[in-house]
């Protein structure tokens, strides 16, 4: 089953982030693509697991983004954890899968208004969340599912946001006579690439898994029933 990890940890803190020196701390990736003078960078000041992250630092009216292409022949899973320093810089896609044509099977769009929006090749803006969902400077797991079609009206997409390590979503949409294409997903994606990025903004992601799953989330970095004795009073 394909897949494909990176944690982000290991590196200097503030190096540039480029597709060779991912390999350091998980796999390579196919291409790290930025619009002057954003700065794409390893951060170690602020992370949701381990001792890193990667940072986007946006200008305005600026994209970046960074890729793997993945050989996938089944429904793929990508999660990450994300955490922006101002959502209403503008509506921004965060997260996609495209196929072997580049053709976007599914994606997540945030807007200023903190509503999230789950994508696919034939719909602009299904499944709207509530506005003020997504707030500044709190960490949010984020994954989304895609299943190729056979026709162009079977495909299924599924999206799903959390608050850090929680199981339980604050929202998730699930659609499965969608249009995602009819031939398997190869590209990943994480950054910003628009529709409307206008502002300035700080973008941090971490832990970034994809996964070729027949059901279910890849879930949180942490296995969560062995943290219970240590909420419940118990110490390590």
């Amino acid at each position: 089953m394909a897949s494909i990890s990176n944690t982000f940890d290991g590196h200097a803190d503030e190096l540039a982030v480029t597709a060779a020196n991912l390999g350091t701390s998980g796999d390579a990736g196919a291409s790290v693509a930025k619009n002057n003078p954003t700065t794409i960078q390893y951060d170690s000041g602020d992370f949701m697991r381990g001792g890193m992250s990667v940072r986007f630092d946006f200008a305005a009216s600026t994209a970046g983004y960074i890729r793997w292409n993945i050989a996938a022949t089944s429904r793929v899973v990508q999660r990450a954890y994300y955490k922006f320093s101002d959502v209403s810089a503008g509506a921004e896609t965060v997260m996609q899968m495209r196929n072997s044509s580049n053709l976007v099977m599914a994606s997540v769009i945030i807007q200023p208004s903190g509503m999230i929006q789950a994508s696919t090749s034939s719909i602009v803006s299904a499944g709207n969340s509530a506005t003020g969902l997504v707030q500044n400077n709190v960490w949010y797991r984020l994954e989304v599912a895609v299943t190729k079609g056979t026709t162009s009206s079977n495909g299924k997409g599924e999206w799903s946001l959390y608050v850090g390590h929680s199981l339980n979503p604050i929202w998730s949409y699930t659609n499965a006579a969608v249009s995602t294409g009819t031939t398997d997903v190869a590209v990943i994606q994480t950054g910003r690439t628009g529709p409307s990025s206008t502002g300035t903004q700080s973008i941090w992601v971490d832990d970034f898994q994809a996964q070729e799953l027949a059901s279910g989330w890849i879930g949180p970095s942490f296995n969560t029933a062995q943290m219970l004795p240590f909420f419940a009073g118990a110490g390590w």
